[in-house]
């Protein structure tokens, strides 16, 4: 199974917020393909996979030192 924002364990403010994030990298992708009218969903896909593996996985060293990482250190609070 490949991960997917709608696989990710997000808050609702934390789902809205990388759904937007990920529009403006698709639409950004999109402009740079040159506006093509067709594959709008694959701007999505690869807009998609990278906010996950950018900007949602947590950093390394985190997991190596066995912290917490912090965007995850509030929700684990909040619970």
């Amino acid at each position: 199974m490949s991960t997917t924002l709608t696989t990710l364990e997000l808050l609702p403010d934390e789902m809205a917020a990388a759904r937007e994030r990920i529009r403006v990298l698709a639409y950004e992708k999109w402009l740079e393909a040159g506006a093509p009218d067709d594959n709008s969903l694959s701007f999505w896909v690869d807009a998609e996979r990278a906010w996950i593996e950018h900007e949602y996985v947590p950093h390394r060293d985190d997991l190596d030192l066995g912290r917490v990482p912090s965007h995850l250190e509030k929700r684990r609070v909040a619970k």
